[in-house]
């Protein structure tokens, strides 16, 4: 079995903010890739919904994303989304990958 653990990160923008929350990201996505043990993080928005943002991140093992999450970059991050982000919006699920193809 492969190994591998997969975070899909979700939130949903304030009016008016989306394009500043992407911009704010893309510097987290290429610093994120750089990490050891980050194998994707990919960022996305919404078509039916462009408020809706999406990352789709794998890590090696669930210590390579713990790792992450602790990083001074994403800890900033994570501390500038209040004022953009609608309150509750942020929701991050963990899974075990099960097969890569």
């Amino acid at each position: 079995m492969p190994s591998g653990f997969i975070v899909l990160a979700s939130m949903r923008a304030r009016p008016g903010r989306v394009r500043d929350i992407i911009d704010l990201l893309k510097s987290v996505v290429a610093a994120s890739r750089s990490e050891k043990g980050t194998i994707q993080y990919q960022l996305a928005e919404g078509i039916d919904d462009p408020d809706e943002i999406r990352l789709w991140e794998e890590y090696a093992s669930e210590e390579a994303f713990l790792s992450h999450k602790d990083s001074q970059y994403f800890q900033a991050f994570a501390d500038s989304m209040g004022e953009l982000i609608v309150a509750g919006s942020w929701r991050t699920e963990k899974y075990s990958l099960v097969e890569k193809i």
